[in-house]
């Protein structure tokens, strides 16, 4: 069991919560970046000798300027300002600005200035929207407002445009007084969006320039390149040549014999075309019992590793195809070769 004394609360808890942030610190602690206690007079001022009637919240143009505020109200700073001395109870009769139907809470002003001084805007201030700012007060500047104006499309001059020089808003420009050229506006084409070419050639594609749609394009001619256009996807990479010149090369070159491609993915090798010769004296007389003429086909292969066929070295020109055997030949050189292979297996038999 955990004790009791613990769920007592502990003494002097308050002092150890974060210390609560002052409403509105006194000008001396605000112009000092220092923390204020807000009370009156707060602890920063009793440090530096000050009295309760020194340390003062101030009016809120002295705040802005983080400047001390003294002399009550008006205060000796916006007498000497010309200024209008008010207080954040107090009412400051300025021009409401119109807020957007349906943006934020209905009547509320907005609190982002829509147009920043000159001085803000060179500088890359915070501006207000009351004239003059509290940062031109504070620096003793002069705060103009600028008006919005409408907005410029800025176009360069034909000269600045051929030679891709950056032009001004004057004209003539700086760079058509140095060259001595003639400043002249080219005309605009619709809303200034340009127009988009249907294909750029090659060249402009791959500098990744404007085409301007001519052939030869103005890049390609400023550059002395050839300008041609990107082949279409409908277009085959098969040479262009006509049909006659086909037909020219098909009866120059060589016939080959075709091979034979099975259903199974193999070919066949084409016959022997070897000659023997044929004479009665290499066929046995009479019958030859327990023979067989039988053709035995050549080994596949697959048509992935082709084999390799070894010619002599005399016989390294492919035949013609004027001296190919004809049909007839090959039935009488394919009946020589079973008598012949016969006759063998008959010797044989005889020497066993």
């Amino acid at each position: 069991m955990y004790p009791q004394t613990l769920s007592r609360p502990l003494p002097g808890a308050a002092a150890l919560l974060w210390p609560k942030r002052a409403v509105k610190a006194c000008t001396s602690c605000r112009r000092d970046k220092i923390r204020c206690d807000d009370t009156r007079p707060c602890n920063g001022c009793r440090r530096k000798g000050f009295s309760e009637a020194q340390c003062i919240d101030g009016c809120e143009r002295c705040r802005r300027a983080r400047v001390r505020c003294e002399g009550g109200t008006p205060c000796v700073r916006c007498t000497d300002l010309q200024l209008e001395c008010f207080d954040d109870q107090t009412t400051l009769h300025l021009p409401k600005p119109a807020t957007a139907a349906g943006r934020g809470a209905p009547g509320r002003p907005s609190e982002r200035a829509k147009l920043a001084c000159r001085s803000c805007r060179r500088d890359n201030k915070k501006c207000e929207d009351q004239r003059p700012c509290g940062r031109c007060m504070a620096r003793n500047e002069e705060c103009v407002h600028v008006g919005r104006g409408p907005k410029l499309v800025k176009v360069r001059c034909q000269f600045c445009r051929e030679g891709n020089r950056r032009c001004e808003d004057a004209r003539p420009c700086k760079f058509c007084v140095e060259r001595g050229g003639e400043c002249i506006d080219p005309p605009r084409k619709g809303k200034g969006h340009g127009t988009r070419v249907k294909a750029a050639c090659v060249n402009c594609r791959r500098d990744k320039v404007r085409c301007d749609g001519t052939r030869p394009c103005g890049a390609c001619d400023k550059k002395g390149l050839q300008c041609c256009d990107r082949p279409s996807k409908s277009s085959s990479p098969i040479d262009s040549r006509p049909p006659a010149e086909y037909d020219a090369s098909a009866s120059s070159s060589p016939e080959l014999p075709h091979a034979s491609t099975s259903q199974h993915g193999y070919f066949d090798l084409p016959r022997s075309t070897s000659t023997l010769p044929h004479s009665p004296d290499s066929s046995p007389a009479g019958p030859m019992p327990f023979l067989s003429l039988q053709y035995h086909q050549p080994p596949r292969y697959t048509i992935d590793t082709p084999p390799q066929l070894h010619l002599p070295p005399q016989r390294h020109q492919l035949p013609r195809p004027d001296r190919l055997p004809s049909s007839s030949s090959l039935t009488g050189m394919m009946e020589s070769f079973g008598r012949l292979s016969a006759a063998m297996d008959y010797r044989d038999m005889q020497r066993v």
